[in-house]
């Protein structure tokens, strides 16, 4: 394992910010977009296609939804459930 400068470490992150990862437009498929309004409602205003293989609810289905839940100790509703019934 070798160790890294500092000047290597700054390097890199200079190098990594001008990456243009907006642009790709691309979900890895090991992981999903989901995106949050910044209310205190947290509506789920984008959402990859493959949100499916994660929770049980499709994309369509999830947009204009929040994840407030509206008591403090209140359970996830069930298409939160993670991994998704049908899966193994």
């Amino acid at each position: 394992m070798s160790a890294f400068s500092q000047q290597d470490l700054e390097q890199a992150l200079l190098q990594c910010e001008s990456e243009p990862i907006h642009l790709i437009r691309e979900i890895q498929p090991n992981g999903i977009l989901l995106g949050l309004s910044a209310n205190d409602h947290l509506t789920i205003v984008p959402a990859s296609d493959n949100l499916h293989e994660f929770f049980d609810v499709y994309a369509k289905d999830a947009l204009g939804q929040s994840l407030v839940f509206p008591q403090p100790n209140s359970a996830p509703p069930n298409y939160l459930s993670y991994p998704p019934p049908h899966s193994p």
